[in-house]
């Protein structure tokens, strides 16, 4: 989901043949959206003032804790990329209704994949003002996904006070601030941020990691958000170098257009993330 999200360090290295299965499912996912992040560039739609670009109060850090959730009884599991509707696919793992976030249960992201449990996150194309699209390299270090490019993303956070699920913006504004700092949500940077599906809805990723692996399952409920910066993404870098803002997870950050990513893709995919 598009920053890659820790997994617990138990997370082994994957067998090749998993490690092709998830790349091929992430590259067609990260070519859909694509698709449709050069459209919304190329075609900009007058501004709407319900897409305020102010941070969402009360933010905080997830504590990699999320909600897991469990499918409603005599429900049909939706198939990998399909559009969906939390509301009528989820329940909480107490029974309660999915609008219901005061009693969620909160688990640990390695908890969550080795039960597959459903959760929700978001997958942040972030743009600059040159239509260039920010990407990050992960640390050599990191258990899952070392020395990989990807997208911004986040998973859901289980605290009460953000009720990341039924305001999936909070989710993506957390992502902002965790990599990159409060800088960018406190000030006049984000000229506007939206879904970018037509539906509006949560689109299904689920890929089973391999017996090696005990079948750790991620089954997320994933949003595409597009976030439009007023400023330069050089002018970002200058803010990230003044602030000091530093996170163990990334080593490096770049601005690139639609069409290099989409040639990156091409040419080089075992430089991108393959998994979530």
């Amino acid at each position: 989901t598009f920053r890659c999200q820790r997994h617990a360090a138990a997370d082994m290295k994957r067998p090749p043949q998993i490690q092709e299965r998830a790349r091929v499912i992430i590259r067609n996912l990260i070519w859909v959206a694509l698709l449709l992040v050069g459209c919304h560039l190329a075609f900009p739609r007058p501004r709407d003032p319900r897409h305020s670009p102010k941070a969402p109060k009360k933010i905080q850090p997830s504590g990699d804790v999320l909600i897991g959730y469990q499918w409603k009884e005599n429900v049909t599991i939706p198939s990998h990329a399909e559009s969906v509707d939390p509301e009528k696919l989820l329940q909480h793992m107490n029974g309660l209704p999915f609008s219901n976030q005061q009693n969620a249960t909160a688990l640990n992201i390695d908890e969550v994949h080795r039960k597959g449990l459903p959760h929700l996150g978001a997958w942040i194309f972030l743009s600059d003002n040159q239509q260039r699209i920010f990407l990050m390299k992960r640390s050599a270090s990191m258990v899952t996904c070392p020395s990989t490019w990807s997208l911004m993303g986040e998973h859901n956070s289980a605290l009460n006070d953000n009720q990341e699920e039924l305001h999936p913006e909070r989710t993506v504004f957390r992502g902002l601030e965790e990599e990159l700092g409060s800088f960018l949500t406190n000030g006049s940077f984000i000229a506007e941020h939206y879904n970018l599906m037509p539906d509006k809805l949560p689109v299904f990723f689920t890929l089973d990691y391999g017996a090696k692996l005990q079948h750790r399952t991620d089954r997320q409920l994933t949003y595409f958000w597009f976030v439009q910066l007023s400023v330069s993404g050089e002018t970002v870098n200058k803010e990230l170098k003044r602030h000091g803002h530093q996170t163990d997870e990334v080593t490096r950050i770049k601005w690139l257009t639609v069409a290099q990513i989409e040639k990156l893709l091409k040419d080089r995919p075992l430089q991108f993330c393959h998994e979530t």
